[in-house]
């Protein structure tokens, strides 16, 4: 009796043992397999933080390779409109100064009206005449088969339209541009002939 009481208590504490066992594998499985999903979890984490940090660095360096570019290209425009500007003041001219001229005849414009004497037909120092407007007050002030000296309101035009081997020539200059006579006076001995005065380019 004493023998089966040993042999119930021996096997009682087997079972013990083996629950025991048991329990502590049962925990450890649990706390390795918590411990790969945080390891996972920590892993899954990183990366999307770092794909953020990707983004949000990659965001800006576009937007500032964008405004480089808008910016070089408004520059670039800002150039060419300068250059163009620059070419366009190099193509103009201002006519100036005086011409002496002799009135061959006195004549209506015929485009204002058929009567009122406003242009002159004169000629240059042994040259061909030409017709100049001079307007209805200063054409009172002319005779025929008189010289004077016109002077004329400084006028800027294009220099490509009649210029020729550099030079422009009075006539040229008065039949191809809109200059204005501002005043008028006889040519005196010293403005006449090969002393002639003649409209200047600057």
């Amino acid at each position: 009796m004493k023998k089966g009481k040993v042999l119930i208590a021996a096997s009682l504490m087997t079972l013990v043992l083996g629950a025991t066992l048991l329990t502590a594998c049962t925990t450890v499985d649990s706390e390795k397999g918590s411990s790969e999903n945080n390891k996972v979890q920590n892993e899954s984490s990183s990366e999307t933080t770092q794909a953020k940090y990707e983004n949000s660095t990659e965001k800006p360096q576009v937007e500032n390779e964008a405004s480089t570019e808008s910016t070089q290209t408004k520059n670039e425009s800002s150039s060419e409109t300068v250059s163009q500007d620059d070419a366009n003041a190099n193509d103009k001219i201002t006519i100036t100064g005086s011409a002496t001229l002799t009135v061959r005849k006195l004549i209506p414009d015929y485009v204002l009206d058929d009567t009122t004497l406003q242009c002159a037909v004169v000629t240059e120092f042994q040259d061909s005449p030409y017709v100049i407007f001079v307007g209805e007050d200063i054409a009172k002030e002319l005779q025929e088969n008189e010289t004077y000296v016109f002077e004329i309101e400084d006028t800027e035009v294009d220099k490509n339209l009649v210029m020729q081997n550099g030079s422009l020539s009075d006539k040229a200059a008065f039949t191809n541009y809109p200059i204005s006579i501002k005043s008028v006076r006889k040519a005196g001995e010293d403005e006449i002939g090969l002393a002639s005065k003649f409209l200047e380019v600057k």
